[in-house]
């Protein structure tokens, strides 16, 4: 065989294993990438593990975002994912109900029954009370308010609001009040000159600053108005002249009814 013949034969039979050891390595290569994502249909048929480290966050706009971390199997088995959402609604117009404000030792108690059928939903309570001695204040999250009685006089507004499900429900605003008010008005002394009015003190009027005012009428003309924040006072006196006093009690908001007794001893 000719020298040239034998040359071109060798030259074709290294360029056609070139080609076939190109193609090998081609479908090495594609096999090698497709082995890792290949799981037999066993494995997946088992798998039936919930998502790990599922979490939400609730935001105030109301919406919701769940998370959980995806394992590799899920993409590779092709595992979906159907979320349910159950959202309940607390009733509208909750009311708390049972309000009772009463007083032991100097403090003032406020006490009511939560609203019924929440479904499970978070209460919170915004309290708010005012007076003409203290500043408006709020509390969150309680079920008894003490609120000492040295802080305030004669009227303390009070408003509870349930916030349930992000709505507000307003409750009709409560008023506790110490009335002023005059018990025994009487003359507890006299002499020539003198007569000394007294009566009894109020439980919380020292305390609250009331004032009483006292009117001397001689003969049906006003001819002196005295106030003070005691319990007794003394006038000059003449026996003889036609004398009433009438005593009213003053609070900062409100006043009592008047009372009066007539003080002539002429005989």
């Amino acid at each position: 065989m000719p020298t040239t013949e034998r040359c071109a034969r060798i030259s074709k039979i290294v360029a056609y294993s070139s080609i076939i050891l190109l193609i090998i390595a081609l479908l090495v290569v594609t096999i090698l990438s497709v082995l890792p994502n290949y799981i037999d249909d066993t494995e997946c048929s088992e798998f039936t593990y919930p998502p790990n480290e599922m979490s939400y966050a609730h935001y105030g706009d109301g919406t919701v975002e769940v998370s959980w971390n995806i394992d590799p199997i899920d993409v590779r088995c092709g595992v979906a994912y159907n979320l349910t959402f159950i959202y309940e609604v607390a009733p509208q117009n909750q009311q708390i109900s049972d309000l009772l404000i009463y007083e032991v030792q100097d403090l003032l108690y406020i006490t009511w029954q939560k609203p019924q059928n929440l479904m499970g939903c978070p209460v919170t309570y915004y309290i708010s009370y005012s007076s003409s001695l203290v500043d408006e204040s709020t509390y969150t999250d309680i079920i008894e308010v003490r609120i000492p009685l040295d802080k305030f006089c004669f009227r303390l507004s009070i408003k509870i609001e349930v916030l349930v499900d992000w709505k507000h429900n307003s409750i009709t605003p409560h008023e506790y009040y110490t009335t002023p008010n005059v018990e025994n008005f009487r003359v507890d002394d006299r002499t020539e000159s003198n007569i000394v009015l007294r009566w009894d003190p109020h439980p919380k009027g020292e305390r609250c600053f009331l004032l009483y005012k006292i009117v001397r009428i001689i003969n049906e003309e006003e001819l002196e108005v005295v106030e003070t924040r005691l319990n007794s006072y003394t006038f000059k006196f003449n026996y003889c002249e036609d004398t009433r006093f009438i005593i009213t009690a003053f609070s900062s908001n409100s006043e009592s009814e008047p009372v009066a007794i007539d003080a002539t001893q002429c005989t």
